[in-house]
Parts: C-alpha cells; structure tokens; sequence
C-alpha cells in the first residue's frame, strides 16, 4: 500500500486530469476511509445509477445501518448561486431534474464532501471534509475503490454421426481494486469495467 503521503500527491494530481469521453463506462465504487462517527459508510458498494442534469455520475449505495446513500456532483449544493461545485455523500437522493441544490433542502447538508469542477467523476483517492461528530468539519483521506467485473464463457460441443449439440456456460465475477495499491498518479476512476471472454472447445468424437 502506498503511504499517505504518496496518497495524498495522487489525489492532488486529480485536477490536472483531463475528463474521460462520455463513452466512457463509469465503475461502480466502494467507500473506505470514514471517521469513527461516520463508519457505517465503510464498504459501502456505490453502484453507478445514472446522470444527473450536467451529464455527472451518481451513485446509491446502502449503508450498515440500513440506510440508502448517495455519491453526487452538485454545482452549488446551498442554491445561492454563490457556492462552490462539490462532490457530496449524502443521505437524500439527487433530484437528477434540478440544476443545482440537487437534494432541494436549500442548504449543504451531508456526511462529507470535496470542492471539484470536475464533474465527470469523484477522486479515487483525496482528502474528504466529513461530518465527524464536531461543529466543524474534519479533513478525512477518503479511498474510493473501483469495481471491475470479469466475464469467462466455456463451451462444448458434441458430436454425433446425426446430430451435434452445443452448450455454453457463464461465469461473472466481481473484483474491487483499490486505487490505494497504485504506483503512478494515473486516475483508476476512470478505468473501464473488464470483460474477459474465453473460449473453450471440447469436441467428442462421432460415435458408431
């Protein structure tokens, strides 16, 4: 695992990145990095649920206690037109329809967020302000680790003097990779989601 130090250098590098194309497919993430009041976020599986108004990823997960959540981009959470864009993990669900104040509450209420203008994705790795129990908000290294999943398909074939018979099975798994574990500043936020296929062909001889 890299040190914090060499964390905290990937996520500065976050904003000299340039955006993905919106072809791109946007993994879904899982939450690592919480303070003690706010641990229930822990493992958290974000699944990406769609766009908002700007074209932004969101995503829902739910929480240890039950409870649904939310990773959104908000331009100005407040709706005063004076507050800075943001990534927010929340409680309320994004109205995917409003242009800013995307959970409509007119203030800025959240676990935690960071300032960004890039809206296209959340930073794998960053310093997150989290509402920790304390009138004010604590600087918390968040790990926003991506979700890849592995498709393998095997096949057989069977053979006759009068008939041939084909099956085919399908195996998916998931895989978290942790952006922590890398050893470049490249941003694995963007890392499309890996599809495996292989092929294997059995053939039984024809019988007499």
């Amino acid at each position: 695992a890299m040190s914090q130090l060499t964390r905290a250098m990937t996520a500065l590098s976050f904003g000299m990145l340039a955006a993905p194309s919106s072809a791109e497919y946007y993994p879904d993430l899982v939450f690592h990095g919480a303070c003690a009041a706010k641990s229930f976020l822990n493992g958290v599986h974000f699944a990406n649920v769609g766009r908002t108004y700007y074209g932004a990823p969101y995503y829902k997960g739910t929480s240890s206690d039950g409870a649904d959540q939310y990773i959104y981009w908000d331009p100005d959470c407040a709706g005063g037109g004076d507050g800075a864009a943001r990534w927010i993990v929340g409680a309320q669900a994004p109205d995917i329809t409003r242009k800013n104040d995307l959970d409509g509450d007119g203030t800025c209420e959240y676990h935690a967020r960071i300032d960004s203008t890039h809206k296209e994705f959340p930073p794998p790795v960053a310093f997150w302000m989290m509402r920790c129990g304390a009138p004010t908000s604590e600087s918390t290294l968040v790990d926003l680790a991506a979700v890849t999943t592995t498709e393998t398909r095997t096949s057989t074939t069977s053979s006759t003097s009068s008939s041939s018979i084909s099956t085919s099975t399908t195996t998916r798994s998931s895989t978290t990779t942790s952006s922590t574990s890398a050893t470049s500043s490249t941003y694995t936020g963007t890392t499309a989601v890996t599809k495996t296929t292989t092929t294997t062909p059995t053939t039984v001889a024809p019988t007499t």
